[in-house]
């Protein structure tokens, strides 16, 4: 049977319109979720089935997974200091920096938020830079690393930098 030549040309026109709307709309940025794909070819049905690549655009994502182990006690302590709670600071670790829980809370007294952040982890040894931003405003800023045994810091060697 043969067709139409004007017939011909309508449907490879229509072929064309839809590819354009499929590229149209798979390449806007909706935000959405990317079509889902079968991931197993379907049953044999005796018909070789033609290879096709589908592109996807992946999204980066910026979330930062949980600190554990020693890097997680450091975090915790400085985060106590930052709430202002002190009895969890100082079970955390500050009881062995300082001689008493009174001089422990005075030397934080000027501490408005402390921004630890973990450079390296060795072991139980954590490197960090620390922000001490203070009650007036101003910054303190220190370096060094802290020794972890047991879910305590148990030493530290710190300095100002």
């Amino acid at each position: 049977m043969r067709g139409s030549p004007a017939l011909y040309l309508v449907g490879a026109a229509l072929t064309v319109i839809a590819l354009i709307l499929a590229v149209v709309l798979f390449s806007e940025d909706d935000g959405s979720e990317p079509p889902s794909v079968d991931a197993y070819p379907p049953a044999s049905t005796g018909m070789e089935i033609p290879s096709t690549t589908t592109t996807f655009q992946s999204y980066a994502t910026t979330t930062t997974p949980p600190l554990t182990g020693p890097a997680a006690v450091v975090q915790d302590y400085f985060d106590a200091i930052t709430r202002r709670d002190y009895v969890t600071a100082w079970n955390l670790g500050g009881r062995n920096f300082e001689p008493n829980f009174n001089q422990f809370v005075a030397d934080l007294a000027t501490t408005a938020k402390d921004t630890v952040t973990i450079i390296a982890v060795v072991g139980n040894q954590v490197h960090i830079t620390l922000d001490a931003l203070q009650t007036d405003g101003s910054h303190r800023y220190f370096a060094g690393y802290y020794i972890v045994e047991g879910g305590v810091l148990v030493s530290a060697r710190i300095h100002v930098a």
